[in-house]
């Protein structure tokens, strides 16, 4: 009878074991859960919007979108900082140079260990760079961002926008950037790491021929859902050419818009995609 309880122990044990394990398997491939938060920014405000996961959950990707309108009365907000904070945070942050108007962030969140690195690199005034962050062995890329921690502009002038964030190799998250203002300042490339398979990437691109708002959408295949995406412009903010929207839509695309004043230029679109898991 002891022998027979000990077994009953043994078993209960190992039951519970493969219990968390499916647990964990669900929890990380779950389906992502949007959180966003909005600030109404006046003219020549620039300041920081954050979004938080609820508890128990990270922030495993994030986005921003911004108001542009271009013509007539304007609304332009220029993102210079999108990238997590903490575990269940993602802050976006953006300069308005035109009329009141809102700008969001978006953080896409579920139960999963993510780990976070960057980079820094100090820009001179004028300067274009571009920055790697790269995941620690044995981790992949889930997402990445950026941010200007210095951006001041009254005073000290100091203005880093990016015309690229993007994947660019398994572990590795790239930021290019240009400073705008003629003071030092910083330029921060993250990259935030999982330990689960490479996400496959999907790419679209748009060639622009004329001023003005435009937009392109990546889409992840049948099959697959979106986790996180970025951007490539192949115009610097020096020619009038900023990204001022990426993030998530539906469960497969990924959406970036831009504007641009004075040459042609191609924006790309990329979304970062991972296989649904099949119900049991």
């Amino acid at each position: 009878m002891a022998w027979s309880r000990r077994r009953f122990a043994i078993w209960a044990c190992v039951l519970g074991t493969a219990t968390l394990a499916i647990g964990i398997g669900v929890a990380t491939g779950a389906k992502l859960k949007t959180k966003s938060a909005s600030e109404t920014l006046s003219t020549g405000e620039f300041d920081d919007v954050t979004a938080k996961c609820k508890r128990g959950t990270k922030a495993v990707a994030g986005g921003f979108d911004s108001d542009i309108d271009f013509g007539g009365p304007t609304e332009a907000i220029i993102p210079y900082m999108s990238r997590a904070e903490g575990g269940r945070k993602w802050t976006s942050a953006g300069l308005n140079f035109e009329d009141p108007g809102e700008l969001t962030s978006f953080a896409y969140c579920r139960d999963q260990k993510i780990k976070r690195r960057s980079e820094e690199e100090t820009l001179s005034g004028g300067e274009t760079e571009t920055l790697t962050a790269r995941c620690p062995q044995g981790t992949k890329v889930a997402s990445g961002g950026f941010d200007n921690p210095d951006f001041v502009l009254n005073g000290t002038n100091i203005a880093i926008f990016p015309n690229e964030s993007m994947k660019t190799g398994k572990r590795e998250w790239t930021v290019s950037a240009s400073n705008l203002a003629p003071d030092f300042g910083e330029l921060v490339a993250q990259v935030n790491c999982h330990e689960r398979k490479g996400l496959k990437t999907a790419d679209e691109d748009v060639f622009i021929t004329e001023a003005g708002v435009h937009d392109v959408v990546a889409k992840c295949a049948a099959g697959r859902r979106v986790v996180s995406g970025g951007f490539d412009y192949s115009l610097e903010p020096s020619l009038g050419a900023f990204v001022f929207s990426s993030h998530k839509i539906g469960k497969r695309e990924w959406e970036v818009k831009a504007i641009d004043v004075i040459d042609e230029a191609t924006l790309t679109a990329f979304a970062y995609c991972e296989k649904k898991k099949k119900a049991k």
